[in-house]
């Protein structure tokens, strides 16, 4: 039966362990595609941040928004989404991205500097997201086809994602400056562009962070250096149907004697993204 439990780990149904890879798959989006979101935020296209906040059609008097764009979408949303796991899938991350651009030449009309804008991110966001996709297709020597991870497992402790323009991860044992709430990061390159106000602090109306009692301005020069600390190297094994590595933690394997290990893509029939 389908829904027959491997004895290489606990009693789970089929179901319970498809959303354990789409779990995993999710982070897999988050990790890969949260860079080349960054760059979109970043572009000087969206340097007054157009594409990054809700369009507030009350407040702009945008009487016909709703009926022109009746599925709103935003580059800030989509990264919240993003950075909650709430992609299982690229395709699903990249319909929201272009539903933004889509809504935003929809609504303006040729020839204004919006329309123009999206149009333009459309296309670059395209031709970098099909060399994302290729780099989560990809098959790697070392890489676990689950989490699309290479030595260090979905679980280790330190993972440390860069807020600059870049948006990569830290790398073991690399440098990295940190903000004294411990909200900011910013790897050594990012840091060194960095002008001395911290960016994105102040609200959508151009209103300085609250004083006391709130949020303060943060400046450049009160980041702490730090250096990311390395997590376990996770082990790998592999499957005796498909012959795939991958991580131990991923596929929720015990051991076994005499017992041949078979990955959950095989044990729930389902095929690699």
């Amino acid at each position: 039966s389908p829904d027959q439990h491997s004895p290489r780990r606990p009693p789970w149904t089929a179901t319970r362990l498809r959303r354990h890879l789409r779990a995993l798959r999710a982070a897999a989006c988050r990790r890969d595609l949260r860079p080349l979101l960054a760059r979109l935020l970043a572009h000087p296209l969206n340097r007054r941040g157009t594409f990054s906040q809700p369009v507030d059609p009350v407040r702009l008097g945008l009487a016909d928004y709703a009926a022109v764009v009746p599925r709103p979408m935003d580059l800030g949303t989509v990264r919240r989404r993003l950075d909650a796991d709430a992609y299982p899938t690229a395709a699903a991350f990249a319909a929201e991205v272009l539903r933004t651009f889509a809504n935003a030449a929809a609504y303006n009309p040729p020839g204004h500097q919006v329309h123009g804008a999206a149009v333009e991110l459309a296309a670059r966001f395209r031709a970098e997201y099909a060399g994302a996709v290729a780099k989560l297709r990809a098959k790697a020597p070392g890489v676990c086809p689950l989490c699309r991870d290479g030595g260090v497992g979905p679980l280790e402790p330190s993972l440390v994602l860069c807020h600059g323009p870049c948006g990569q991860r830290i790398r073991r044992a690399a440098e990295y400056f940190l903000s004294k709430d411990g909200v900011r990061v910013y790897c050594r390159k990012c840091h060194a562009g960095l002008s001395a106000l911290l960016p994105d602090q102040f609200e959508p109306d151009g209103a300085p962070p609250r004083g006391e009692g709130g949020r303060r301005i943060q400046y450049k020069q009160d980041l702490l250096r730090r250096r990311c600390s390395g997590g376990p190297v996770e082990q790998m094994v592999t499957c005796g149907a498909c012959r795939r590595d991958v991580h131990v933690v991923c596929a929720m394997y015990e051991g076994g004697k005499g017992e041949e290990f078979v990955c959950p893509f095989c044990e729930v029939g389902e095929e690699v993204e």
